[in-house]
């Protein structure tokens, strides 16, 4: 959800694969119901010190509370994850593994295959892990590219 902000910020045409995940976002916000954007963070952080094991619950959180940065109130943050998962034509497509199930495109980029796969919350040799890592491999058509982020250094 950052690199699809990221990409609109420049410009750029995108939309999130998987229209379902924006509105299971939207839910949660509507759920919670903070008085204030403001509020959202720690809400969200509460409901998932709730469900510790609940790995969607947890992806979710992080990426609202991410968008929340460029809003200025709940209202804002709704339209702006709407947007992010409504197809648009010629666009960059950005989509989780699971997402991608099914679905091909000639340029794939995997990213970060060593550093976010398997999921940071998974166990090491989770089957269904490895299954992903297969799917993901078998979404090119023609170009399959691996990239890791960079590593963050302290100033």
């Amino acid at each position: 959800v950052r690199l699809a902000f990221q990409l609109l910020s420049g410009r750029r045409q995108c939309y999130i694969e998987g229209r379902e995940y924006g509105e299971q976002m939207i839910t949660l916000i509507k759920k919670i119901n903070p008085t204030s954007i403001h509020d959202l963070p720690k809400l969200l952080d509460a409901q998932v010190q709730a469900q510790p094991d609940n790995h969607m619950l947890f992806d979710k959180a992080e990426a609202i509370k991410s968008l929340c940065l460029g809003c200025s109130n709940t209202s804002d943050l709704i339209t702006l994850i709407d947007t992010l998962f409504t197809k648009k034509p010629d666009a960059i497509v950005l989509s989780s593994v699971h997402k991608s199930k099914g679905l091909e495109w000639n340029r794939v980029f995997v990213l970060g295959w060593h550093s976010l796969m398997p999921h940071p919350k998974s166990k090491e040799d989770d089957q269904q892990e490895l299954n992903l890592k297969y799917v993901a491999c078998t979404r090119a058509r023609s170009e399959l590219f691996f990239i890791e982020p960079l590593e963050k250094t302290r100033d």
